[in-house]
């Protein structure tokens, strides 16, 4: 049997331990871009918004409506960024 306190002083060790181990890693990754994304150039952003069928952005404004609101406002800053 465990004797009392024995195992507080393990846990706390061991919390100790990851939070050394979480710390370093997190410093290491802290300016690091994600391996699966990919900046995508404004320009083509807007050509890809061009193409998209009417129906898709009606379908996506009904079902959608805050989310492709910000992203007709995104596309609507490049556009103006772009043709000043």
């Amino acid at each position: 049997m465990i004797r009392e306190g024995r195992y507080n002083k393990i846990m706390t060790i061991m919390e100790k331990r990851i939070n050394s181990v979480s710390e370093r890693v997190a410093k290491e990754f802290k300016n690091t871009r994600p391996f699966d994304k990919e900046l995508v150039d404004n320009k083509q952003r807007l050509y890809e918004y061009d193409q998209i069928p009417e129906e898709q952005k009606q379908f996506g404004r009904q079902n959608f409506p805050d989310e492709y609101a910000m992203y007709e406002e995104d596309i609507e800053k490049i556009r103006r960024r772009y043709n000043a």
